[in-house]
């Protein structure tokens, strides 16, 4: 997916083709992801960055920590669920499988976060959205805001984690989790951002459901 305000954000479809577990040497799998990026790139961007998610809140700074596979691609040294650009010639790729993935737009200093905003993600003492404010300084009066789809809590049972008395929950309604008490991912991570300063109208919200494929009208 392309940001419309700066740089690109990667996010192969197709998720069983890029899933890891399916190509049992990892250069196959790196190899997947850039022809991929080949057929996409059409001279948009010069370097791709694949940041190793592992559901924390670590965020890595493009130039640091990295390592260049061959071509286009890069994949972070460590493990990190979010990676910040400062270059709009360079893109992040991320498989969030179906949790939400959060781009955030420095306008001031024209750089872009992107993070993997799963449950276990924002569900800390530490959410990953408090990372590019309070460690970067992303200024909350001068940034836009993309949260890219993820579950959606017609879908998102979450009885196997302990209940957050602050978190507005709800009933799955589909699939497998259907009658679980459930949560509104998207809900929460507007939430969270209101608290590090930012304003509604500057937060973007997908409302189409990754595990169903429908949005809130129901299509």
């Amino acid at each position: 997916m392309h940001s419309r305000r700066f740089g690109r954000y990667a996010e192969p479809q197709g998720k069983a083709n890029y899933r890891q577990d399916h190509y049992p040497k990892q250069e196959d799998f790196y190899r997947k992801i850039e022809a991929s990026l080949t057929q996409c790139r059409r001279g948009s961007f010069e370097k791709a960055i694949l940041p190793r998610c592992d559901s924390g809140n670590r965020v890595g700074l493009s130039g640091h920590g990295e390592k260049r596979l061959g071509g286009s691609l890069s994949v972070s040294d460590d493990i990190a669920d979010g990676w910040i650009v400062e270059n709009p010639r360079e893109a992040v790729v991320m498989f969030p499988a179906d949790c939400p993935v959060v781009a955030i737009h420095d306008r001031l200093r024209n750089r872009l976060a992107v993070l993997h905003a799963g449950y276990q993600s924002i569900a800390r003492d530490c959410s990953i959205l408090a990372v590019p404010f309070r460690e970067h300084k992303f200024p909350p009066a001068h940034v836009r805001v993309d949260v890219v789809s993820g579950i959606g809590s017609c879908c998102y049972g979450v009885e196997h984690y302990p209940e957050v008395k602050r978190f507005p929950y709800a009933r799955a309604v589909r699939g497998p989790r259907e009658g679980q008490r459930s949560l509104d991912l998207s809900e929460i991570i507007r939430a969270q951002l209101v608290t590090f300063g930012v304003s509604l109208r500057r937060i973007k919200t997908s409302t189409f459901c990754t595990a169903c494929a429908t949005n809130d009208a129901g299509d």
